[in-house]
């Protein structure tokens, strides 16, 4: 996931799903916020490591901390801006 556009393809069209399904009301309130804890503390991280290890900025051993917000944290400008 070397390209920045699909990227964020990946992280936000899962969120803009949930948001769809909520708005159409096709789920309930508690399966969208089971959904978006499983979005944040699972795929974000995911997709957030797979994107550092790809740009071999981290090991594919270390993807599982970015589970914490603060090391997202520290690899902000190579996520998000640096393409």
């Amino acid at each position: 996931m070397k390209n920045i556009y699909s990227f964020y393809v990946a992280i936000l069209l899962p969120l803009g799903l949930l948001v769809s399904l909520l708005r159409l009301e096709l789920i309930s309130s508690t399966y969208f916020v089971i959904l978006l804890l499983s979005y944040s503390f699972l795929y974000r991280p995911f997709i957030d490591g797979s994107r550092l290890v790809e740009k071999n900025i981290i090991s594919k051993k270390d993807r599982w901390k970015l589970i914490n917000p603060a090391c997202r944290s520290q690899h902000f400008k190579e996520l998000y801006i640096l393409k």
